[in-house]
């Protein structure tokens, strides 16, 4: 079983919709080798929308049963992530008998990508989430560079 650092960041903690930047570095060492796979997009989404979008994209690469270290500033879906997520999935994504869980596309493809998966998560700053964005997306392009 790998173990596997997940940083995910977005460029905006603003509740309401608007067009944000995410980005996401999963590390993990592999015959003692270090590897880090990244990824960024943008998506018109509240932040915690964007949160989970990165988080779903990241989760989605796995093609290993892994234990997944999830840093994230967005305390909110890491705490969701951890004690409501399955008990939505078990009701189909309702949270009571008339209303759905908000983005439930988003948290769906989590749930699906948990199956494999043993996530703990670390709660981090924005400045700590977005330096180590910054510095996993600058080596990306000067490795694409050369």
């Amino acid at each position: 079983m790998y173990k596997v650092d997940l940083w995910v960041w977005t460029d905006s903690r603003e509740a309401a919709e608007s067009v944000k930047d995410y980005a996401y570095c999963l590390e993990f060492s592999h015959k003692g080798k270090s590897i880090r796979r990244n990824g960024e997009g943008q998506v018109k989404a509240s932040w915690n929308k964007a949160t989970l979008t990165a988080i779903a994209a990241a989760l989605e690469r796995f093609t290993a049963n892994s234990e997944v270290i999830l840093h994230s500033e967005n305390r909110w879906v890491l705490n969701m992530i951890m004690n409501y997520l399955d008990t939505w999935e078990g009701a189909d994504f309702w949270k009571n008998k008339k209303e759905k869980v908000a983005n439930e596309e988003e948290w769906r493809r989590i749930a699906k990508a948990k199956h494999s998966l043993l996530i703990t998560p670390d709660p981090i700053g924005f400045d700590r989430a977005k330096e180590l964005m910054d510095r996993a997306l600058a080596q990306d392009r000067r490795k694409d560079e050369s």
